[in-house]
């Protein structure tokens, strides 16, 4: 079972919400008038805005499903890199935040580090001050947890 923390649900439920009483409604909009602009099949646009409103439909089911299936958990300590938190890593020494989670995540300030990427899978359980060395193919790269929130 996959687990949330409140802040993730909270981003989530956020997310979904502009989804289903901005996006949806403006992309429907966007429909009927490019419909009103002549033959449906052969309108660009009109392909493109229902090929828009099916991904805002689909991350809509996405979110519905995790938020449904997903164990929404109080307490998150911050003393390692888990899920669900936010750290501030060094890369080959360039700073970058990320919320630390799984692919059906989203941030609207920084990316998604996800724990089955090479670098997630190194930082998970670290602490901050950590400093680990992460093979990238021949390639290292030196990665540093700086700070961890929740």
């Amino acid at each position: 079972m996959e687990q949330l923390t409140r802040a993730a649900a909270k981003r989530l439920e956020d997310e979904m919400h502009l989804l289903e009483h901005v996006e949806r409604p403006r992309l429907q909009d966007d429909v009927v008038r490019a419909q009103g602009a002549g033959d449906i099949a052969e309108n660009p646009d009109v392909r493109m805005v229902l090929s828009d409103l099916a991904r805002v439909d689909a991350r809509i089911k996405e979110i519905s499903r995790l938020l449904a299936s997903a164990a929404v958990v109080d307490v998150v300590s911050t003393e390692a890199v888990a899920p669900g938190l936010v750290v501030l890593l060094s890369i080959d020494g360039d700073e970058e935040r990320f919320l630390f989670g799984s692919v059906d995540d989203r941030h609207p300030d920084f990316s998604v580090l996800t724990a089955s990427s090479p670098i997630g899978q190194a930082v998970a359980g670290h602490k901050v001050g950590d400093e680990i060395m992460v093979d990238l193919g021949g390639h290292k790269l030196s990665v540093v947890i700086l700070s961890i929130e929740a």
